[in-house]
């Protein structure tokens, strides 16, 4: 009986040492000057890109006053999910920089003009979106 009871014990002692001991696990520090990291790799993420965008009517004529919103491909221009709006100038256009998610290489932008191809897609170039909205050239 005494036996018994003394490998019960060695046995709770055992198995309580063995989840101590796991538990208390060391991880060695990274030297991150011996990490292999590619010159051309970003920490960053997000990126400025500037956004321009000009507008025209469906006569040709420039559109100021006209709103732009730009937002993710993904996201549809849901509300909440805008990165920018901002309204033409008297020139029809728009410009302006705006922080976006690293991640994307396009952006969604629209115009709110009737009569027109007034959305798309276009791709991020050397941190930059341009787009031109008007009347379909035949």
């Amino acid at each position: 009986m005494h036996r018994t009871r003394f490998l019960g014990a060695a046995s709770a002692v055992l198995a309580l040492w063995a989840v101590v001991g796991l538990g208390c696990t060391q991880s060695q520090p990274v030297d991150i000057h011996k990490l292999n990291v590619p010159a051309d790799f970003t920490y960053s993420t997000t990126r400025d890109v500037t956004v321009k965008v000009t507008v025209a009517d469906v006569d040709g004529n420039v559109s100021s006053g006209t709103q732009v919103t730009v937002g993710g491909t993904e996201d549809e221009l849901i509300p909440g999910n805008v990165f920018l709006r901002g309204i033409t100038d008297d020139q029809g256009k728009f410009e302006q920089a705006v922080r976006v998610p690293a991640r994307l290489a396009s952006l969604r932008v629209q115009a709110s003009i009737v009569g027109i191809s007034n959305r798309s897609d276009v791709a991020i170039q050397n941190n930059e979106v341009s787009v031109d909205f008007g009347p379909q050239q035949q």
